[in-house]
């Protein structure tokens, strides 16, 4: 019994970090093409979206449309994952270099858990 309880302790850690490292890797990826779609379908009901200095909670639907507009004004060439982890409070966040036609950005995911399933609660863009 005991054994086995050493095993889950170990085993669902590791489960919940490939979850968000999943999660992140199709994150990351519709950030490298543009894809407000893919990245959406990862937001939460509501979404704090930063990006320079226009900071504000949207609902999924309004957040994918500002998502859309970025893309569309910054066409993005790469996405370089710099650091992911899990905050003390246990959400997941990821940031990386995004790399676009008009200059470079620092992107902040921030990730959480709610009803088994992982979403995006906050993406911050920062000129680089």
């Amino acid at each position: 019994m005991k054994k086995s309880i050493l095993l889950l302790s170990i085993i669902i850690p590791l489960f919940a970090f490939n979850i968000s490292g999943v999660v992140f890797s199709e994150i990351i990826g519709a950030f490298q093409t543009g894809n407000a779609n893919t990245l959406s379908s990862y937001f939460d009901n509501e979404v704090e979206i930063s990006i320079m200095d226009e900071d504000n909670v949207y609902p999924k639907s309004q957040a994918k449309q500002i998502m859309e507009k970025f893309f569309i004004s910054y066409k993005p060439t790469s996405f370089a994952k710099q650091h992911e982890g899990t905050s003390p409070s246990g959400a997941n966040y990821c940031i990386g270099i995004l790399k676009t036609s008009k200059g470079d950005f620092r992107v902040s995911i921030h990730a959480k858990s709610i009803s088994g399933r992982k979403v995006v609660k906050q993406v911050q863009i920062e000129k680089d």
